[in-house]
């Protein structure tokens, strides 16, 4: 049996983190004009873009609420209904 080699230790600087991979999911370009070739967004630029990504995270969050009363109408509807009638019926009865 051969006896396993030492691991090399890498440093910390080659590690690529969870941000750094959403940034280049996003825009590679981007992400390589950043972190190769070491150009930064104006700071115009960067304002721009966490507005376009704040709106894109209030528009999805409008499309998954809507989404939600889409898949569960029926239910909203026979618990409007349900709770309209009994309105009605204790209203009848006084």
């Amino acid at each position: 049996m051969k006896p396993r080699a030492r691991a090399s230790v890498r440093p910390a600087a080659d590690d690529v983190t969870a941000s750094e991979l959403a940034a280049f999911k996003y825009c590679a370009k981007a992400w390589h004009l950043e972190h190769v070739s070491g150009v930064h967004p104006s700071p115009t630029a960067a304002l721009r873009r966490d507005a376009g990504t704040r709106d894109h995270q209030r528009h999805g969050a409008e499309i998954h609420a809507g989404s939600w009363l889409a898949r569960h109408r029926w239910a909203a509807a026979i618990t409007l209904f349900v709770t309209a009638l009994a309105l009605f019926l204790v209203a009848i009865r006084v």
